[in-house]
Formats: C-alpha cells, structure tokens, sequence
C-alpha cells in the first residue's frame, strides 16, 4: 500500500473502507444505496477489534455480532445487515 505511506491508522482505515466500498460497487453485492451502511458496519467492527487487521477471524466476528445483541439500539434486521 505504497499510497498509504506516511498516512495516520485512520487514514488507512478510511482508505481500505473506501476501497471495500468500491468492492462493494464493482461486484454488485448490495444495493448502491445501501452501501454507506454496509462500510458503517465494517468500520464498527473494526472498532470493536482495535483496528487490528490481524485479530479479524470468525470469533471475533460472532463476538461482535452477538454485542449487537445484546445492545437494544440496533434492531434485528441490523444485526442481519451487520453480519451480512
């Protein structure tokens, strides 16, 4: 990621977010507008991992949705949308 040297963390996060986004787009996967809110998601559960590319695995994954939960501001289909 030559582009990114010299860049804060945030801004790399916010470059691999725009970079899943143009994923996102290219391959059709969601809805154009619902892509916002599928970055949204990505970028909550990095926070909730430290941002740490490393500790991504299906654990953390299923640790963070289950938080998701557990929390009552984030509604069902939310949860389906996240773990999308």
């Amino acid at each position: 990621m030559h582009y990114l040297k010299g860049k804060g963390k945030m801004d790399i996060v916010g470059a691999n977010l725009m970079e899943f986004e143009k994923y996102l787009r290219i391959n059709n996967l969601v809805p154009v507008d619902k892509i916002k809110y599928y970055s949204n998601w990505a970028d909550k559960f990095l926070h909730s991992i430290g941002y740490k590319t490393t500790a991504i695995n299906q654990n953390a994954v299923i640790c963070f949705i289950n938080s998701m939960r557990k929390n009552l501001k984030y509604e069902e289909w939310q949860v389906r949308q996240a773990f999308r």
